[in-house]
């Protein structure tokens, strides 16, 4: 038989000067981490800190230390009844410099010791889900490593989150679901003693309860060349109208980027692909309504291609979120199948400026506030023209002196009275807004009066816009874009 001992340690970690100024009483077997020097002192319930002597944290040494501990404390023999004290394994793993975490485990039966294994994810949970008022949705994540404590998050903005109560398994159902929960995000945070891993966060949507069913989804059709039609169909019961939406920033690009297909109003969208200016992968939704509200269809791909090239095709893998911290580097990768010569470039969802890097990786580095809620996005094009683009990922950087950006503004050209909007998404308490044009988008900016929420949705002429996005730990100013009208 065998049984793990388990270990609990309670650790302050500061900086040597603020050990210094305090000079507090350690508890008996508290650690103390001296993160300026990379040392850690033993409390004795006695001592004051620096009465202590200190020690460099070292595998090396730590395991000495671990060695005299066993000496001095050895295990009492459990298991059937039986005694001695079976074998001891001791790990160590040092997880940042200067910082170990140590693993002790016992066999009772004379055996090799058991030794946790870090947890890694194999699945994540399904990033976009769509779901109608009264329904229930389950998310699930898998992963291995031993052993494995699981603990659900929810949030409403991708910054802030909190953890669920009681959602401590590999799969946690909802409660019955109300509007209020639509547009919320869902994670899972796997751990043990050896190391924690966190899930993509999926993104739950959730229709009004007596809004249109659908029963059947649009399917999307195989590569079609410049000048065929393609008609893409959707079937729903309860509902009064339809329209059709578009967008070129991939399939789960956030709602600000989808734009009416105008004169779309039926259940049947027909798509004349000579129409488009260029190759590359088109997405359409369908959006069903009745007076008790809408509801979305699965997104479909019409993949346009120059008829006598082989197109290339991005393989899913970009997560949809990453969270990084302020100065950090991430670098973002795609694969892509097809024949021929395949080139890569980059974007932003903004889609006006392609980025200098044209490899399957994208590497932004020192990731500023100002950066957070900006969508990236991959093209992979085949030697004939043809596109294939990317799902977007968003980077959000958590900002410690204000409002956390979730999703950038984007550019827009509309007409007017054409009803067409920009907004931003922020997090962090209570959130103002004050929205500036520019007649360049370099200087002058001025303040638009009454443009103080959220969404902007004026204006007659074209015009560089931003957003001041303020809390009570400060202020953040969104990206630069252009808000033009056609005819001027």
């Amino acid at each position: 038989m065998t049984t793990e001992i388990k270990a609990r340690t309670f650790q302050r970690v500061a900086t040597a000067a603020e050990w210094t100024s305090v000079n507090p009483i350690l508890g008996n077997g508290e650690i103390g981490v001296d993160v300026t020097n990379n040392q850690f002192r033993v409390g004795d319930g006695v001592k004051r800190w620096l009465q202590l002597p200190p020690v460099g944290v070292t595998v090396g040494q730590i395991e000495a230390l671990v060695d005299q501990y066993l000496l001095e404390n050895p295990p009492v023999g459990g298991g059937d009844g039986g005694g001695g004290g079976g074998n001891l394994g001791v790990s160590t793993q040092e997880i940042a410099p200067g910082i170990v975490r140590l693993t002790i485990s016992s066999s009772t039966d004379g055996g090799t010791p058991t030794n946790p294994v870090a947890p890694a994810l194999t699945g994540d949970p399904v990033i976009s889900t769509y779901a109608a008022g009264g329904s229930r949705v389950t998310f699930t994540v898998t992963a291995t490593g031993t052993p494995l404590n699981y603990q659900w998050y929810v949030s409403s903005n991708f910054a802030d989150w909190t953890a669920i109560t009681g959602a401590t398994s590999a799969s946690y159902q909802t409660p019955t679901l109300t509007t209020g929960q639509n547009e919320t995000y869902y994670r899972c945070f796997v751990s043990n003693s050896l190391g924690s891993v966190t899930s993509t966060a999926a993104r739950l949507r959730v229709s009004p309860t007596g809004a249109p069913v659908i029963t059947t989804q649009p399917v999307s059709p195989a590569a079609v060349a410049v000048g065929a039609d393609v008609t893409l169909t959707v079937a729903a019961t309860g509902a009064t109208s339809y329209a059709w939406e578009t967008t070129t920033a991939g399939p789960d690009a956030p709602d600000s980027e989808w734009t009416d297909s105008y004169n779309q109003t039926n259940a049947t969208l027909t798509i004349t692909t000579s129409s488009l200016t260029t190759y590359g992968a088109y997405f359409y939704r369908a959006r069903v309504t009745n007076a008790s509200g809408s509801v979305r269809s699965d997104t479909v791909r019409v993949q346009v291609i120059n008829g006598s090239d082989t197109y290339p095709r991005i393989l899913p893998g970009l997560t949809r979120y990453i969270v990084a911290a302020p100065g950090s580097t991430r670098t973002l990768t795609v694969a892509a199948t097809g024949s021929g010569t395949i080139t890569y470039r980059w974007r932003t969802s903004q889609q006006t400026v392609y980025l200098p890097q044209t490899t399957p990786s994208l590497t932004v580095s020192n990731l500023t506030p100002a950066q957070s809620g900006i969508t990236y996005v991959a093209e992979a094009v085949g030697a004939g023209g043809s596109i294939s683009t990317s799902g977007g990922c968003t980077i959000i950087i958590p900002n410690p002196a204000g409002p956390t950006i979730i999703e950038q503004p984007d550019s827009l050209t509309t007409y007017v009275g054409g009803g067409g909007s920009v907004r931003v998404r922020a997090a962090g308490g209570t959130i103002t807004y004050q929205w500036q044009s520019s007649a360049n988008g370099s200087s002058g900016w001025a303040n638009i009066a009454g443009a103080t929420s959220a969404t902007y949705a004026d204006g007659t002429q074209t015009t560089y816009l931003r957003c001041i996005v303020t809390n009570s730990a400060g202020t953040v100013t969104t990206r630069v874009i252009l808000l033009s009208f056609d005819g001027n």
